[in-house]
């Protein structure tokens, strides 16, 4: 093949040196390689012997590319965590906030509310619940287990939305059959719903439940009367016993409630009684009020003023319609706590028939302003 290279010397198949168009460097062949077969097993050689070293490098370096990429990982993953531990506080914060929220207002108000009863004021919230508890006990009404009323049933009276009524009945029958007494019973009650209301409803029960129980009572008596009498006489002797009792509003006001009493008792003879029973009470304290504790004046003038004013009428009359003595009875029967309801305009006294006059003329009034009796608290 040298002998081709137009003449050039040739040195293990490359040409010489100094050869080939008179250049003094060595010039590659086309198709060969400028290191000498020596050069390259010796590169050859170089890289046979440091294959192992090569791969050990390359796996050192692909175990740290792994090393290095689950670090990043398990960083970021570190930092999501601590990201989320950092935002469960922050929400449990705000869960918790209306909670503290709460507990804070409940606080304050509770001071307020202690602030309120101290200064002697009414918290504000109780009496809306005061209010809801007393409409609850307005519609369910529990009647007492000794009580004669039907207290299921409340009649509205014709004239006070205040007031109430219910009645309470009997009739008993003689063993005979020939008689029979009715008791019937109608006590009022106030609608109001305070301490106050309520002592007075109490007062006005056992008032009315003593009344019924004392018209049964005289029913029997007088049914056992009259079969004693068909068995003694021979004769029948029969008639129906009638207890009646019921009231009348005669003032309610912010200060006074003022109620009469009143019914009217069969037992027997031409006519029955018609009687009286003066309930004023004070509905600031719910008591029931009368002589010293409801006139500002003393018992002596109570007696002056209330026979004065008998005086006047009887002067005024026609004669014959009194009893003669009827000024000496009142004089003789004055009594400071009763025988007076109140009205609007002042003091009604009464006396029950017979006691000044015939029956026919029935209770004889006379009325007194207030402003020659006044009231301690004044009649408004």
């Amino acid at each position: 093949m040298c002998g081709q290279l137009n003449g050039m010397s040739c040195e293990n198949g490359y040409p010489a040196a100094g050869t080939g168009n008179g250049e003094n460097a060595r010039m590659p062949v086309a198709g060969y390689s400028v290191v000498s077969r020596g050069e390259r097993g010796k590169e050859k050689s170089y890289m046979n012997k440091n294959k192992p070293g090569i791969f050990l490098i390359l796996g050192v370096l692909l175990i740290a590319a792994l090393g290095i990429g689950i670090a990043v990982g398990m960083s970021d993953g570190r930092v999501e965590e601590a990201n989320l531990r950092e935002d469960e506080p922050q929400e449990a914060k705000e869960e918790e906030s209306p909670r503290q929220d709460g507990r804070q207002a409940g606080e304050e108000a509770d001071v307020q509310q202690d602030k309120q009863r101290t200064e002697g004021e009414e918290p504000a919230g109780e009496n809306v619940e005061q209010q809801a508890g007393e409409e609850t006990a307005a519609g369910q009404e529990e009647q007492p287990t000794d009580s004669p009323f039907d207290m299921s049933n409340p009649v509205p009276d014709e004239n006070y939305t205040a007031i109430v009524s219910y009645q309470a009945k009997r009739v008993l029958e003689s063993e005979n059959g020939l008689s029979k007494a009715e008791i019937t019973v109608t006590m009022p009650q106030l609608t109001m719903r305070s301490a106050e209301a309520e002592k007075i409803n109490e007062q006005l029960l056992d008032f009315y439940k003593s009344a019924f129980e004392y018209g049964i009572s005289a029913g029997e008596q007088d049914e056992r009367f009259q079969e004693e009498s068909d068995e003694s006489t021979g004769e029948d002797f029969h008639y129906d016993y009638t207890y009646e009792e019921g009231y009348q509003i005669t003032l309610l006001n912010e200060q006074y409630l003022s109620i009469l009493a009143q019914g009217y008792e069969y037992a027997g003879g031409a006519h029955g009684m018609p009687f009286r029973t003066p309930l004023i009470f004070d509905l600031e304290t719910g008591e029931q009020v009368k002589g010293k504790s409801l006139f500002a004046v003393s018992k002596e003038q109570f007696g002056e003023i209330k026979l004065e004013a008998y005086k006047e009428l009887i002067e005024r009359s026609e004669e014959g319609t009194y009893w003669e003595d009827a000024l000496s009875l009142v004089e003789e029967s004055i009594d400071f706590d009763s025988g007076y309801y109140l009205i609007e305009n002042g003091v009604t006294f009464y006396y029950d028939p017979y006691a000044l006059a015939p029956y026919v003329v029935g209770f004889v009034e006379v009325t007194v302003p207030y402003e020659k009796l006044p009231l301690l608290n004044g009649a408004e």
